[in-house]
């Protein structure tokens, strides 16, 4: 585990931007900015998203492949007691096309004393060109034809596909880092809490060995300093909880992961900035955008382009399948002149035909016909249902954005005035007219709003983020 670079404050030493700002206690600040682009950096499931439209270009790749010329060749030979009963070679080279035709150039030589005499041709062998054309089935689209647009479609949605797994990714790595914040900022109030409760009890315990306040005052700042002291160590333990939880999202070059060190801390939350927020007017806007900016919804969407194609392939397989064949033939090669053979190869040199085929009952077809329709009829309903739940989320995240925002504001001021009670709570115990139970529950209750008050801070974070994340913009925020 020593060898394990666990040590982020070392990591920040080895990049060529600062990820860190120095505090004046030489501890490191993790802001969250920073702690963002880390993540984008070296998270392994950041680099499986980037496979996704990888992935999604060499789909595209194979499918545009079915429309790959291709070389054949064919050879039958039989000899028997000594005699060739027949060679049959054909070689040449097939031509797929995007509207479906097939083009096809060939040469053949046949020879042999018992040759099927539609397999006679000129000695030397003969030269073929000729199309394959569907005028039923596969007419407007066929399977191969159907791959290469939903390919296409594929790597359009593939983009969206990786943003989704980075906003989530985000989202999670958010809610950690405020959580982290948060434990570390009540382990400061406590921290200091306890000093000022360490003070108070040397005070306490001077003024009673000279006979100025009574014994039970110092036990009563004894137990506070006890009581604070479980606080402490229940708040370190949460934190370096926290710090635990956080480093699942730090990771550096060479898939290596690392651990958060104590020298690295969260920012403190006394410092951060709650003046600009996000405005009804912003939230609709996002709202109205998600049609066309949403990765979720804009898979769905797409999903239902890539069905749509498939309900017009199940429509090419209704019709009889009727494939016209047209084939002009020459003497040994083709001569492109203006010799007679030429001139007069599609009035004499030609074989063409028709292949005709089709079920009795069309069971097949209707029923993957139906199928097709049932599946963008349950895709409809998804794209209906996630709607209507990333809408919801996003009101939900900017509700609470909102009242966490007034919370804020009223904790704050609940605070400062439970702090101005503790100072007068002091003085008037410096002045013999209270006691140490009076300043106990005081600063109990001071702490309690301030732990409630960074508690409210963090929440308001968390939605901000959540807003982001709702709407499917937080990778891109």
């Amino acid at each position: 585990m020593k060898n394990k670079c666990f040590i982020v404050l070392l990591f920040g030493c080895f990049i060529n931007y600062s990820v860190f700002s120095q505090t004046k206690d030489s501890l490191k600040t993790l802001t969250s900015e920073a702690f963002f682009e880390i993540i984008i950096q070296y998270h392994p499931v950041v680099k499986q998203a980037n496979l996704i439209p990888e992935a999604a270009r060499q789909q595209l790749v194979v499918a545009r492949g079915g429309f790959d010329p291709y070389f054949f060749s064919s050879l039958n030979q039989k000899q028997f007691k000594g005699e060739e009963y027949y060679l049959l070679n054909e070689s040449g080279l097939k031509v797929p096309t995007w509207l479906g035709i097939e083009l096809k150039g060939s040469y053949t030589i046949n020879n042999g004393i018992n040759i099927n005499p539609e397999n006679t041709i000129p000695v030397g062998g003969q030269a073929m060109f000729g199309i394959s054309a569907p005028i039923g089935q596969g007419l407007f689209l066929d399977q191969r034809r159907a791959t290469l647009k939903q390919a296409k479609i594929f790597r359009e949605a593939s983009e969206f596909e990786r943003i989704s797994m980075l906003n989530d990714l985000l989202f999670t790595a958010t809610k950690d880092y405020w959580e982290w914040t948060f434990h570390y900022n009540n382990y400061n109030i406590f921290k200091e809490a306890l000093i000022v409760a360490e003070e108070r009890f040397k005070g306490v315990k001077g003024s009673f060995n000279f006979g100025d306040i009574p014994a039970i005052d110092t036990l009563e700042a004894f137990i506070n300093l006890q009581n604070l002291q479980f606080n402490l160590n229940e708040s370190l333990m949460n934190f370096r909880n926290a710090s635990f939880m956080l480093s699942n999202h730090l990771w550096y070059s060479n898939d290596m992961p690392l651990e958060i060190s104590e020298n690295l801390v969260p920012p403190l939350l006394n410092d951060a900035d709650f003046s600009k927020t996000l405005t009804l007017d912003s939230v609709d806007n996002i709202i109205n955008a998600i049609a066309v900016s949403h990765p979720d919804i804009r898979q769905i969407q797409y999903k239902l382009q890539q069905l749509d194609i498939d309900r017009r392939l199940k429509i090419e397989y209704l019709k009889p399948k009727v494939n016209f064949n047209y084939n002009i033939l020459s003497e040994k090669q083709f001569a492109f002149n203006n010799n007679p053979e030429f001139v007069n190869i599609f009035n004499n040199n030609y074989k063409w035909g028709f292949e005709v085929a089709f079920p009795l009952f069309w069971g097949e077809g209707r029923g993957n016909f139906k199928l097709a329709k049932i599946k963008i009829q349950d895709a409809e309903y998804k794209l209906q249902l996630k709607n209507v739940e990333v809408i919801n989320k996003i009101q939900t995240y900017f509700n609470e954005l909102i009242i966490l925002k007034n919370q804020v504001t009223l904790y704050q001021q609940a605070t400062n005035n439970y702090q101005k009670l503790l100072d007068a709570e002091n003085i008037k115990f410096q002045s013999g007219e209270s006691s140490m139970f009076l300043i106990n529950a005081r600063q109990m209750k001071l702490l309690e709003f301030q732990s409630k008050l960074i508690e409210v801070k963090t929440k308001y974070f968390k939605s901000l983020a959540g807003v982001a994340w709702a709407s499917g913009t937080l990778y891109n925020n």
